[in-house]
């Protein structure tokens, strides 16, 4: 499968040959990544199931903590792996490198994810408290109070923003450059801020377009969903249940293809951050051989 990533493109662009890529090579993808795709719905059909109030489950539960704390860890973790499993797939359809290598190469994207995570939470509770020694005993109105806490959510958003879109050129980078090191992690996310415009942007336009398909084609989900809590918060007050037998199931099945859908949709996700992340590069190394180019003429 050959991507021609080397290119200089427009957001725009990158999100319109990612698609056409796609489409002419929506059958390689579909021989290639069903079967992860499939455990990946699967654990988060049961993870949305167990999220669920359900007060036979619940009462289950209570009867039975150590089973259902074990049951659900199972889920959990098994939903982390084949997440991992599932974008490693992905980008070994288009790489070529390996299902070993790619699975190595995105677990370790997905730590390092998880450790920038943990960071920006860090200073986001640190600000917290920063505002509350700053607030103390002081008496402040409502509005005051309003005021102080939409600055703290405005700057924990600016931040989050800040450390995570840097990191949509990180992911295609480890991932598509055999010689890529985390060593270089920094580098490489600098390159990344550099470009946060382009990154934003196309992230911004992504949700935007993906937003609206899973909109429509969660629908149904939402319904059941919607029922599900309408007839348990019935039963918590004393009503009869008013679901049919078969409930569970179809929301089970409903649940699964629609996250075997939003899995589709990450396939087209990941595609674009490849071309942008190549856009991204080409742009660099333009500007650095213009650079060469004028400092020997100077």
């Amino acid at each position: 499968m050959k991507l021609e990533i080397n290119k200089n493109r427009s957001f725009t662009a990158c999100l319109r040959d990612a698609r056409d890529f796609l489409i002419d090579n929506i059958e390689t993808f579909a021989q290639k990544v069903w079967i992860p795709a499939l455990i990946f719905s699967v654990l988060i059909a049961l993870c949305v199931f167990f999220r669920l109030p359900n007060l036979s489950l619940h009462n289950w539960g209570v009867s039975h903590p150590w089973t259902s704390w074990i049951v659900q860890t199972i889920i959990y973790a098994g939903t982390f792996i084949s997440e991992i499993l599932y974008f490693s797939s992905v980008f070994n359809t288009v790489n070529g490198y390996g299902r070993t290598r790619n699975f190595g190469r995105y677990l370790q994207y997905f730590l390092v994810s998880i450790l920038v995570d943990a960071v920006f939470f860090l200073v986001c509770w640190g600000l917290k408290n920063l505002f509350t020694a700053l607030i103390g005993s002081h008496p402040l109105s409502h509005i005051a109070h309003l005021t102080i806490l939409s600055l703290y959510v405005l700057i924990c958003v600016v931040l989050f923003l800040l450390i995570t879109i840097p990191m949509l050129y990180v992911a295609p980078k480890y991932m598509m450059e055999k010689d890529a090191k985390w060593k270089q992690l920094f580098r490489h996310f600098s390159t990344g801020f550099h470009r946060w415009g382009m990154l934003f942007m196309t992230t911004l336009l992504l949700s935007i377009i993906i937003g609206l398909i899973m909109f429509i084609l969660a629908m149904p989900a939402m319904v059941l969903i919607s029922a599900q809590i309408s007839s348990q918060m019935g039963l918590f007050i004393g009503d009869p249940a008013n679901l049919p037998g078969y409930f569970p199931i179809l929301s089970f099945l409903v649940f699964t293809i629609t996250a075997l859908l939003f899995s589709a949709t990450m396939i087209y996700t990941i595609v674009t951050f490849i071309y942008v992340y190549g856009s991204i590069n080409t742009r660099k190394k333009t500007k650095e051989e213009m650079t060469i180019k004028y400092n020997e003429k100077n």
